[in-house]
């Protein structure tokens, strides 16, 4: 990591997740205001089931959420935040809104999504960070040839990424598209993007990556809807 970013972190890096789920659009405003204002007690509950940097953002009527848990029983947690009054309230508010995708595992309500890659080491705790996600398109069938990709950049990607001020990449697949998250712990965001386009490592990455994309698609920001540190 830069020198920018002197401070450390004591963050325990724990299990990563990523998950979608598709936001009605009728309820877009709704869903924002909820959880800009999130109920009093939910964010404790889910920091005592053991989750932790918790991320939520949209575009085109889906929702992609990153977080990263930290506990021991992942399953046995979760089943008790499920039990609790205030989960439960929030829920009968949210589910609604939202639409299940097809690709989910029987039972699930997000479809949870498979890591491509994860990088980059911490530097700052998320909470001091500017948190960023990205969607990407790709074409039928590339699936081998996305995860090939990430498999052969491995080491050297989280190498760049130490050069620069942003820490905690990491990239999920669903279907055809793929989504990234990252934190950026420097002053000059647009500097730094710069900096990393221009390793080899990521020019070589983005080069394969393109050509696996559909005509004309670019990577797409998302919007930051809920953070919970």
């Amino acid at each position: 990591m830069s020198a920018e970013n002197d401070e450390e972190s004591d963050v325990t890096e724990g299990q990563r997740f990523g998950h979608l789920i598709r936001l009605k659009p009728e309820y877009r405003e709704r869903y924002l205001v909820l959880h800009a204002h999130p109920f009093p007690g939910l964010l404790e509950r889910m920091q005592e089931a053991g989750l932790r940097n918790y991320s939520i953002f949209l575009r085109e009527h889906v929702l992609f959420s990153y977080y990263e848990y930290v506990g021991d029983d992942f399953e046995a947690d979760m089943e008790a935040m499920a039990e609790n009054d205030t989960v439960q309230d929030w829920w009968t508010l949210t589910d609604p809104m939202q639409e299940p995708l097809p690709e989910r595992e029987e039972g699930a309500w997000w479809a949870r999504m498979e890591e491509l890659y994860h990088g980059g080491p911490k530097a700052l705790p998320t909470e001091k960070t500017e948190r960023l996600a990205f969607v990407s398109p790709f074409r039928e069938g590339t699936e081998d040839e996305i995860r090939a990709c990430y498999a052969e950049v491995g080491d050297a990607l989280a190498e760049a990424l130490q050069e620069t001020n942003f820490q905690n990449y990491n990239a999920y697949r669903l279907g055809t598209r793929r989504y990234s998250y990252l934190e950026y712990a420097g002053t000059d965001v647009d500097r730094d993007w710069e900096r990393l386009l221009n390793t080899a490592v990521l020019h070589q990455l983005r080069e394969r990556l393109e050509l696996l994309m559909d005509d004309d698609a670019e990577r797409r920001p998302m919007e930051s809807v809920f953070y919970m540190a």
